[in-house]
């Protein structure tokens, strides 16, 4: 119901939101007006987004909390700090937006694509999803589109990594159960990151074999770096 929909905005925009002429807000200044993102808002200006989403739009923007920035510096082993100076700063928040306005009703499950270029998948049942985040507050409406709050930051898979080099890994058995083999590759080192982007084992690689066995089932990646650039490949722990 519209008044619902009235005490979600003042939970998201804090007083001063609820002070403020509620159309003259576009997708940044609801963010800016909520005690819970501020690490957000600090994001998106360090960025440079800060215009381009204050600009006609309509955007949809899944914004995560600030202790969802807290948990993915933590994943990625750095600081608030430390992730604002990331050179995929940019690539990493453009995949919390889509271009058209997608209220929490008109959400269909599978893929919807990003103005990072990429797509998020959207699950409906048992609970809305974007890939592994909860929905936790939806259809805060700004004038220039709609914010739906999410508890993770999302995570594009094959950020600032090009597609060629990515294809050049061939990984086997894929999906695996304990060891894989990677071929057309040389490389001495190697990290594997879940979907999260955190870290969950690193190494040197020997005689083209990378032990997986104690990774929990799910999906991964695979990154390796030589003198020719960094390598990516997804594979499947089963």
């Amino acid at each position: 119901s519209s008044s619902a929909n009235t005490a979600d905005d003042a939970v998201l925009t804090g007083q001063e939101g609820v002070k403020d002429d509620e159309s003259q807000k576009d997708v940044v200044k609801v963010a800016v007006g909520s005690p819970d993102h501020t690490t957000l808002v600090a994001a998106v200006t360090a960025a440079d987004l800060v215009t381009s989403l204050s600009n006609a739009g309509p955007f949809t923007v899944f914004a995560p909390t600030n202790t969802a920035f807290d948990n993915f510096a933590t994943a990625l082993g750095t600081n608030i700090a430390g992730l604002l100076a990331n050179p995929e700063l940019a690539d990493i928040l453009l995949y919390h937006v889509l271009s058209t306005e997608v209220l929490s009703t008109a959400l269909v499950a599978g893929p919807i694509a990003t103005l990072n270029g990429q797509n998020i998948n959207v699950t409906l049942m048992p609970a809305v999803m974007i890939n592994t985040s909860n929905v936790a507050l939806v259809d805060v409406q700004a004038d220039n589109g709609v914010v739906h709050v999410i508890d993770a930051v999302l995570l594009p898979s094959l950020a600032n990594i090009n597609e060629a080099m990515v294809e050049s890994i061939s990984i086997s058995p894929n999906p695996s159960s304990d060891i894989i083999t990677l071929s057309n590759i040389s490389s001495d080192e190697f990290t594997i990151v879940n979907t999260l982007g955190a870290t969950v084992k690193s190494g040197k690689v020997e005689n083209n074999q990378i032990s997986i066995s104690e990774l929990e089932k799910g999906n991964y990646f695979l990154r390796l770096s030589n003198n020719e650039g960094t390598f990516q490949a997804k594979f499947i722990k089963f």
